[in-house]
């Protein structure tokens, strides 16, 4: 598992291949934010369908609990980014 300071370099590193790449086009309110949202919100709920409702993690409490804290932060991402872009 990455660190914070190894996301953050991480995220640094993405950030040199933009190259100013039309950050505007990536900007909350834009098409590209929009893009981000609904991809967000697919993950949710392929990770509820195919991860959480999975028979082998339903089956074993750890898994089924730790499932369902990720897919609860993926929610939580989601609200964060609609709360800015919309």
């Amino acid at each position: 598992m990455i660190n914070d300071a190894g996301n953050e370099e991480y995220r640094q590193d993405l950030l040199k291949e933009l190259e100013d790449e039309e950050h505007d086009r990536w900007t909350p309110g834009s098409f590209g934010c929009h893009e981000l949202l609904d991809r967000i919100h697919i993950m949710t709920n392929q990770f509820e369908s195919l991860v959480v409702q999975h028979n082998s993690c339903i089956l074993q409490p750890e898994w089924f609990h730790e499932a369902c804290r990720i897919r609860d932060q993926i929610d939580a991402l989601y609200q964060k980014v609609g709360a800015i872009h919309l």
